[in-house]
């Protein structure tokens, strides 16, 4: 009988000295951290591992939605095995729209959050910008004026005004570019005037 209770008290010392191993595991540390750049279309997010914990590895990504929908996207993991700040530049973003962004690490199936902030895109740009959404539309306008060039060299203005007015006219109804949107009706106005001119 003495021998089963020593027995049964020497695997509760055992049990009691792995105690402070078992308690002592730590979860990882992390925050999501202010934007460091953004414009119209790319953002650049930020976030910090500030313990790894008792992890020696964490699995970091970011994930983002704009601010009225509920579905997230989620960047690619990137392994980090040190603390410090970290980046990750999201693309093809919608202009003057605000973002909700969160930092996140994955650890043995567990995950640790940084916390949801937000950011705002800037406006679309208005000078010498093209929106990424209209190339077809820019590709179609640079073979118009580029055959207005061509008419215009060859001794056909009438052409050439018409072809400019066109597609100063598209810039300007697409939004595309106001700026050069006038510059290409001054030219075809230009034309119109040669025109007379050599008449």
């Amino acid at each position: 009988m003495n021998k089963k209770l020593l027995t049964m008290f020497g695997m509760f010392l055992l049990v009691l000295s792995m105690f402070p191993l078992i308690s002592s595991a730590q979860d990882p540390t992390i925050i999501t951290k202010e934007s460091v750049e953004v414009n119209s279309k790319f953002a650049t997010l930020s976030g910090e591992i500030i313990d790894l914990g008792s992890e020696t590895e964490l699995n970091t990504s970011f994930r983002y939605k704009k601010e009225n929908q509920e579905n997230w996207t989620y960047t690619d993991f990137k392994s980090k095995d040190s603390t410090g700040v970290f980046h990750y530049t999201i693309k093809n973003l919608s202009s003057s729209t605000t973002y909700e962004y969160e930092f996140l690490a994955d650890y043995n199936g567990d995950r640790v959050r940084g916390g949801i902030l937000t950011f705002q895109t800037e406006p679309k740009e208005t000078i010498f910008y093209i929106d990424y959404d209209k190339k077809t539309n820019v590709t179609i306008l640079i073979i118009l004026l580029v055959l207005a060039g061509i008419l215009f060299i060859l001794g056909y203005p009438e052409f050439t005004s018409v072809i400019f007015l066109f597609s100063g006219f598209s810039l300007l109804l697409s939004g595309i570019n106001a700026v050069i949107g006038f510059i290409v009706i001054s030219l075809g106005v230009l034309s119109a005037f040669m025109k007379g001119g050599n008449n």
